[in-house]
């Protein structure tokens, strides 16, 4: 039963609130009644339903939840062995919330009756249901496996820090990096090198300016796929030398390359 001053919730309202308090959503035949108290302006709900036809209804939907968290299930285990992880991991909550209705619809039949066979509230496929999620939860808890093939040179030397860049920046999505492409779900290519453009000189200051050309490759390991395949370029400026300026420009194209990647292994 819920008390509330009428002034702040109109009687629809009030019953809206009884149905969905109750802690049993979607069923069908439960009864709101609500009473006013003209003296105080207090409202009262109270919302009921007949035990034998709320104890049917939880066994059809159990049993229906259960096959609807299987399904999708199947439908994770699919994207994962196809690479697609990180969408895999992004569907998970969907069977956990499925798993949730389920255990709570569990309570509210043992509520009702204390002596429920485990048959009907389908104990044994909920646990299997339960092991078959921790254990896909478990296969997808690394995240995304990347193998990033990174080669970046600076007028005949090794520009490093690009790939270290990469990395920093694709982490929090959970990406692993292992060592070898046949590890992989993702085999990331990336070839940079710097060439000097020109040099201005205004009054006593000399400004560098150096692109930086970048050519990246995604291809998806499990179907050897080549997702993308793209060159772009970067523009950067300094007024010391050309390698001053070869440097701010891989600051710049960082991270673009990053966000090109981000944006192919998320699809």
């Amino acid at each position: 039963m819920y008390k509330v001053n009428s002034d702040v919730y109109t009687k629809d309202i009030m019953t809206s609130r009884a149905a969905t308090q109750t802690g049993i959503k979607d069923i069908h035949g439960l009864k709101v009644e609500i009473w006013e108290n003209s003296k105080t302006g207090e409202v009262y709900a109270f919302a009921w339903v007949k035990t034998a036809s709320l104890y049917r209804q939880l066994m059809r939907r159990i049993a229906a939840n259960t096959a609807k968290a299987e399904v999708e299930m199947e439908s994770i285990e699919t994207m994962a062995n196809r690479g697609d992880k990180l969408q895999a991991k992004n569907n998970l909550p969907k069977v956990q919330e499925l798993i949730d209705d389920i255990e709570n619809d569990q309570r509210i039949m043992l509520s009702i009756d204390a002596n429920v066979s485990d048959e009907d509230m389908a104990v044994e496929e909920t646990n299997l249901l339960k092991k078959r999620y921790q254990a896909l939860t478990a296969n997808l808890k690394n995240g995304i496996n990347i193998y990033l093939s990174c080669n970046a040179s600076m007028f005949g030397a090794s520009y490093s820090a690009l790939k270290e860049e990469i990395q920093g920046a694709l982490s929090p999505m959970g990406c692993t990096f292992v060592r070898s492409a046949d590890q992989s779900d993702w085999d990331i290519q990336v070839n940079a090198k710097a060439r000097e453009y020109n040099a201005s000189t205004y009054g006593s200051v000399t400004s560098y300016f150096v692109y930086v050309d970048a050519t990246i490759i995604v291809e998806k390991t499990a179907t050897g796929q080549r997702i993308y395949e793209n060159q772009i370029s970067e523009k950067g400026g300094h007024t010391h030398n050309y390698e001053q300026a070869a440097r701010q420009a891989y600051k710049d194209i960082s991270p673009k390359i990053s966000k090109i990647i981000k944006e192919q292994i998320q699809q």
